[in-house]
């Protein structure tokens, strides 16, 4: 599960994440609550990363 807190955006664009999910049966839910409507660095918004979004 990744969390976006406080406005932060994770760094989705990193390579980090797909690295650690790539070739294993990981779903990746994001926890988007107290970062509704920020923009990740590519202007993405958050929440839209994960297979599933908590809001």
């Amino acid at each position: 599960m990744a969390v976006n807190l406080l406005g932060n955006p994770n760094d989705f664009d990193r390579n980090t994440y797909k690295l650690i999910l790539a070739g294993r049966n990981i779903v990746l839910i994001e926890d988007n609550c107290e970062s509704m409507g920020c923009e990740s660095i590519n202007g993405k918004l958050t929440g839209t990363f994960g297979l599933n979004g908590h809001f």
